[in-house]
């Protein structure tokens, strides 16, 4: 029987296996890829808090982050979830987006995860990429995820339909 470390880490180990598997999943999206091409973005900080026990945890997820920039993702990343954790009733940070306070949409809440991306612009891509990764591991269905980006009015979500998922083993 596995310690809760031992298992902890296998669950980690897996959650950063999806986060690369839906920074793929972007690549290979025609109008993202464009951007990425550019070599404007190379990777993305990815937060995950758990609703039952807030513990955040961080990872990159496709690449690496402009060096530069990795530490104002990570920021970024950790006041989306923090932002949407205050506010148990909201389903996204984008309700309370405040480009001027640098307050900006990303985080999406999952069936029993929070998940905060922060690394693409606009930041209706983040949420989409947040959205994806809940479907990637198995956290909400397709249906559940393209509902919660039109409950957020995600300009984005159009592109939702053309991403391909596995069938997901990993348990929130």
């Amino acid at each position: 029987m596995q310690s809760s470390a031992e298992a902890s880490s296998v669950n980690i180990v897996a959650l950063e296996e999806a986060a690369q598997a839906t920074w793929k999943h972007f690549k290979a999206q025609p109008v993202i890829g464009r951007l990425l091409k550019k070599g404007y973005r190379t990777g993305v900080v990815v937060g995950v808090i758990r609703i039952q026990n807030p513990q955040l945890r961080m990872w990159v997820a496709g690449g690496e982050p402009n060096p530069k920039k990795k530490l104002a993702y990570e920021t970024f990343a950790g006041e989306k979830l923090t932002r949407l954790a205050d506010h148990p009733k909201h389903h996204g940070s984008s309700a309370t987006r405040d480009v001027g306070k640098e307050r900006y949409s990303g985080a999406v809440r999952g069936n029993a995860l929070l998940v905060s991306t922060s690394g693409l612009w606009p930041d209706d891509l983040d949420e989409l990429f947040s959205a994806v990764f809940l479907v990637e591991i198995g956290d909400l269905t397709r249906e559940e995820a393209l509902a919660l980006l039109a409950k957020l009015e995600n300009k984005q979500r159009r592109l939702f339909g053309s991403f391909g998922f596995k069938d997901s083993t990993v348990s929130a």
